[in-house]
């Protein structure tokens, strides 16, 4: 079997959620083959040009040897001298569709491939985008409880410690003490702020704190914030590209969940790496990509220190990955189950692909 072309397509998603209007586009990725069979990938438009640009380096291979072919993919950074964020997300979109080839080559499941861990796996509630006010966020986080969710997530609207934790104090006593409670705080602070921050989390029984800490320090300012703050989990690393970044965040002891994106951190080649220097450390790996739950749960169920899954219930239709397929992700009391079915264990429904595409 040889890859015969790669083609992407552009979905334009526009509509109303949470009161807002919005519009967004999402690219579909696929791989095709001389047998017939084609891989399934998902990216943004931005990569694009990149995949079109990757694309000579797949013709004529074989699906099969994902391994060679990333490497063969990651070699074309060296002469960038850095690894841009389109670069490997556009190799992290055409490795997942490998994996997906591979899966209906074999026909086997990704998450069996990928080390099969488990088939059912945790999912966390994402998403406050729309919430500007304080009532609004914890009338959200308590619908997501009642959905069955025993995880959630919000994301701090504004970089004032203070108002951050009258936050996290409403939202605890809204989905009161037996529902995982994590905080995104989109890298708002230096360390010691951040400690500080952590540090009042713990009363609150904060499940993890993500990414408290300013772009420009993460390892050592990350670590930081774990030494201060034991009892609850740092979570980080979504920026990140490279497999000695994420060797450093866990080494130096700087995140308890390691969170590259599963797209922009290479796809599933580079993602098996991650979780196994994370495994070393007794650190959990939770991708980032709440808009991508139905590739981010393959990852997660397959290693050992898979912990759990971001979902966006809130954002549909400003997601779209409960639509794009004949049989969407089974999410339900905030766990997934993985099928049986061959590869990602997806097929486009092409009357959305039809209506959307650009």
């Amino acid at each position: 079997m040889k890859i015969t072309g790669v083609e992407t397509c552009t979905l334009d998603i526009s509509g109303e959620a949470g009161g807002h209007t919005f519009q967004r586009d999402h690219s579909v990725v696929l791989v095709r083959t001389d047998e017939g069979l084609t891989g399934l990938s998902r990216t943004g438009p931005a990569n694009i040009p990149v995949i079109e640009a990757l694309t000579s380096i797949l013709l004529n291979q074989s699906p099969l040897d994902v391994e060679r072919l990333w490497h063969a993919m990651y070699a074309t950074t060296q002469s960038r001298g850095h690894p841009d964020s389109r670069l490997v997300g556009a190799i992290g979109a055409l490795d997942i569709a490998l994996w997906d080839l591979k899966g209906k080559a074999l026909g086997q499941p990704v998450w069996r491939l990928l080390g099969g861990s488990r088939r059912r796996v945790p999912a966390y509630a994402d998403g406050t985008i729309f919430e500007r006010e304080t009532a609004d966020l914890v009338q959200r986080l308590a619908d997501y409880r009642d959905q069955g969710f025993t995880q959630v997530k919000f994301h701090t609207l504004n970089n004032d410690p203070v108002e951050v934790l009258s936050e996290i104090a409403a939202v605890r006593a809204a989905v009161g003490d037996d529902t995982q409670l994590m905080v995104d705080a989109h890298r708002a602070w230096g360390p010691w702020t951040a400690a500080t921050v952590a540090q009042e989390c713990q009363k609150y029984n904060v499940y993890w704190l993500e990414e408290p800490v300013q772009w420009d320090d993460q390892v050592e300012g990350l670590a930081v914030v774990a030494r201060a703050a034991p009892h609850l989990l740092v979570a980080g690393g979504e920026g990140e590209r490279t497999l000695y970044a994420a060797r450093d965040l866990v080494a130096r002891g700087s995140v308890r969940v390691l969170q590259l994106d599963i797209l922009g951190g290479g796809g599933y080649t580079a993602w098996r790496k991650y979780a196994a220097v994370a495994e070393a450390f007794h650190v959990k790996v939770a991708p980032h990509g709440a808009s991508f739950p139905e590739l981010n749960a393959h990852l997660v169920a397959a290693v050992p220190n898979g912990l759990t899954v971001s979902t966006c219930p809130a954002c549909e239709p400003y997601q779209i990955w409960s639509r794009l397929y004949e049989q969407p992700l089974d999410v339900r009391d905030g766990w997934i189950t993985l099928s049986d079915r061959p590869g990602l264990g997806l097929t486009l429904e092409e009357d959305f692909i039809s209506h959307h595409q650009r």
